[in-house]
């Protein structure tokens, strides 16, 4: 964790895994939300992850979110160390965590603690966590994929 930078501590369940450690995971605030204008399947948001602006991100969850007002307001991880991407023509600039059940019918955020605040990286209780890859490490290890 980078120095004048806290973190949120969460008792992450299996074994050591070497390329969660390297993602650059952090608290995030859903500010406003909007159907992406091309495809049914994304919403777009803005999220404030701790950074001067808030972040665009492009999110494929319009199936499990039917308004904007589920939405806005929410406490989210965010994925901040991943290349920018568009999705559908918009560049999304992170990626928003969500968990599913196994047959994928129900697809739900994976939430921060209470207490935590946009910004905060999310390090594991017992896991040394190195400094975040850089986007380009994470792309060319293809961390996301382990």
């Amino acid at each position: 964790v980078r120095p004048g930078r806290s973190s949120v501590r969460l008792m992450c369940e299996g074994p050591r895994n070497e390329p969660f450690a390297l993602l650059d995971v952090r608290v995030g605030k859903i500010l406003e939300a909007w159907p992406h204008p091309d495809s049914e399947k994304l919403w777009c948001e803005k999220i404030d992850v701790g950074e001067e602006e808030p972040r665009e991100i492009a999110s494929g969850i319009r199936a499990y979110y039917e308004s904007k007002e589920e939405l806005e307001g929410k406490a989210v991880l965010v994925v901040c160390n991943l290349k920018p991407a568009k999705l559908g023509g918009f560049p999304s600039n992170g990626m928003v965590l969500c968990g599913s059940s196994e047959n994928k019918a129900v697809v739900e955020f994976v939430e921060p603690p209470p207490e935590a605040v946009p910004g905060e990286r999310v390090v594991c209780e017992g896991w040394e966590m190195p400094e975040p890859a850089s986007p380009n490490q994470v792309k060319k290890k293809k961390i996301l994929e382990a």
